[in-house]
């Protein structure tokens, strides 16, 4: 298997904490997604998940390993779709966080122009009034209104 698949087997499974919602996510058999991170965890040589009857959760290594993947295949992403030459080749899923009001006044009365010039774009909208960590919540944009906190990130007013 290829290792850049396991890893968003990895990354799904931590962000639904089941491996049943993460092969129901991608389509796949439970086992498919379980066998990709047993060998993910023989590859580096640690676990990745606390695994119980009820429960899923990161290891301290999986914590550690989590926001790294996460980087990793959005660069794979930005990368590919850099070739993209139009938008029926644009394809995907794009995580937007903004603030509500700006959601249901600017961007929902707008939606369906940009689903029908991207329509093998799955959009993901959250509206959330507070500060979201993007790297946990796999959020690819956000907008947001005010000074920029981390300097780390690359803003561009609108």
């Amino acid at each position: 298997m290829d290792k850049f698949e396991a890893m968003q087997r990895f990354v799904l499974v931590a962000q639904f904490g089941s491996f049943t919602k993460a092969a129901d996510a991608l389509g796949l058999p439970k086992s498919s997604v379980s066998s990709a991170i047993q060998g993910l965890e023989s590859e580096l040589g640690t676990r990745l998940f606390h695994r119980s009857t009820r429960s899923v959760t990161l290891t301290q290594d999986g914590e550690t390993y989590l926001p790294q993947c996460q980087v990793l295949l959005a660069e794979l992403d930005a990368l590919a779709s850099q070739f993209q030459r139009n938008s029926d080749d644009v394809r995907g899923v794009l995580r937007v966080d903004m603030p509500s009001r700006f959601a249901t006044t600017v961007v929902i009365p707008h939606l369906s122009y940009f689903l029908e010039k991207y329509p093998n774009i799955r959009l993901k909208i959250s509206s959330a009034d507070y500060r979201v960590d993007i790297i946990k919540e796999s959020i690819d944009c956000v907008i947001r209104v005010g000074n920029l906190d981390d300097s780390s990130l690359i803003a561009r007013p609108l």
